[in-house]
């Protein structure tokens, strides 16, 4: 199991109106200072607002207030989040992430000193209709600690620890971020935006993937699932490797794929008394289609050569003694062989 990378991206993801993209690995985008973030001015410490995406929201705007942000759900609507571009289905460990933002000023320098509040949700909705917390609420960077600069980018990570595992079942992960102010600027114009980079990610605890109930285990239309169908394996359409073949009962035990048919001959098997052993060869099983040694079979001689061979047989006890002008049947309960002897 690894980590996931998530790297925060200037984009819409498919789906939503105003939500942020966080792009799932790959290659990092390009460094550029976003438009989302905030002009803080002077608003005094104490005062929080939401993130607006693809917006700097202004100093004025009613959004600012006392109630530290993010406080709701995520909101399309003015897309106070980071959604990832697809979906995820696995867990992620119990491990800490640390989410890195990247923040530089646009217009003039930030001398005011700030937090970045964060919490982390989970919705099947590509809007985060209905999300479900992943975070025990808020969570928050440092503060920060000196001025921002129009031409040096501060980093600002977030730590967070789950305190157990997390599971994501075909359900996007969402960031919603909020701005705290701790200490107040000194210019109606002074702001921050956040920036894009290889360095302004997401790194989560070591992530595997999980299978969903209605996929396929491992392969379309498999599954390990009940009595009658114990176990299957892919292939093109069939399950077990052999149209209709499986494992059960006491009418096919063993079965083994062949181009056509199971266990290397077309229709044989090796199942109950009758057909006890069969060997596949170009045109059927043994010495023919169908053929096998069972019972009073008959079974074809080649020519004689000289010298002798011994045939055990299982099933009868005669002793034939055959040469090349004059066979001789003989019939004993002790000695089931057959002598071939040269003339």
């Amino acid at each position: 199991m690894t980590a996931k990378i998530f790297y925060f991206k200037d984009a819409v993801p498919s789906g939503a109106t105003l939500h942020r993209s966080l792009q799932d690995g790959g290659t990092a985008p390009t460094a550029a200072t976003t438009s989302t973030g905030w002009t803080a001015g002077t608003n005094a410490a104490g005062q929080s607002c939401v993130q607006n995406g693809g917006s700097k929201v202004a100093r004025t705007s009613g959004q600012w207030g006392s109630a530290l942000q993010p406080s709701a759900a995520p909101s399309d609507a003015i897309g106070d989040c980071w959604r990832s571009e697809n979906l995820i289905n696995g867990k992620f460990a119990n491990a800490d992430w640390t989410l890195t933002f990247r923040i530089l000023s646009a217009a003039s320098a930030y001398t005011g000193r700030f937090k970045l509040g964060v919490r982390i949700w989970r919705s099947a909705d590509p809007t985060g209709a209905g999300a479900v917390e992943i975070t025990s609420g808020r969570i928050t960077s440092a503060a920060t600690t000196a001025d921002l600069s129009t031409s040096m980018v501060l980093s600002l990570p977030v730590t967070f620890t789950p305190g157990t595992e997390i599971t994501l079942n075909n359900e996007y992960l969402f960031v919603s971020v909020g701005l705290e102010i701790t200490s107040a600027g000194s210019g109606n114009l002074q702001d921050m935006l956040f920036r894009v980079s290889s360095s302004a990610l997401i790194t989560t605890s070591s992530f595997s993937n999980i299978f969903n109930t209605s996929g396929a285990l491992p392969g379309q239309g498999s599954a390990v699932n009940g009595s009658a169908t114990r176990f299957r394996t892919h292939s093109a359409s069939v399950a077990l490797a052999g149209i209709g073949s499986r494992l059960s009962g006491n009418s096919a035990k063993y079965r083994a794929h062949a181009a056509n048919g199971v266990l290397i001959g077309k229709n044989s098997a090796l199942s109950g008394l009758s057909v006890r052993y069969r060997q596949h060869n170009s045109t059927g099983a043994l010495s023919g289609n169908g053929s096998a040694v069972a019972g009073s079979s008959n079974i074809s001689l080649p020519a004689i050569p000289s010298g002798y061979f011994v045939i055990a047989l299982y099933r009868f006890t005669p002793v034939i003694e055959l040469s090349r002008n004059k066979p001789t049947i003989l019939m004993t309960k002790s000695n089931p062989t057959i002598r071939l002897k040269a003339a």
